[in-house]
């Protein structure tokens, strides 16, 4: 995970859902930010707009695989990887 993604997630934490930026680490939980399932969602959504990546999430997502802003800037980070990686093989052909 990036510095970068981590800074810009939580970017949209702060702007969209009001959260203090002091409070949001690496570390943090989405549930200790009282995030519940239908803020997900749109958090999911605010992400995917502000990076032009498609998440696939569904209802139990925050409680298994994105359990923390870092496991959601590393999935970022990922898609964002496999995208280039997708770009660059199309280039190619």
């Amino acid at each position: 995970m990036t510095n970068e993604t981590f800074l810009r997630i939580r970017d949209i934490l702060v702007e969209k859902a009001a959260k203090d930026p002091s409070m949001i680490h690496v570390e943090t939980k989405l549930e200790d930010l009282g995030i519940d399932s239908f803020d997900f969602i749109e958090f999911v959504f605010f992400v995917e707009d502000a990076f032009g990546i498609q998440i696939d999430v569904n209802y139990n997502d925050i409680g298994s695989r994105l359990k923390t802003v870092g496991d959601v800037a590393k999935a970022v980070d990922d898609l964002l990887a496999a995208k280039r990686m997708k770009t660059l093989g199309s280039d190619a052909a």
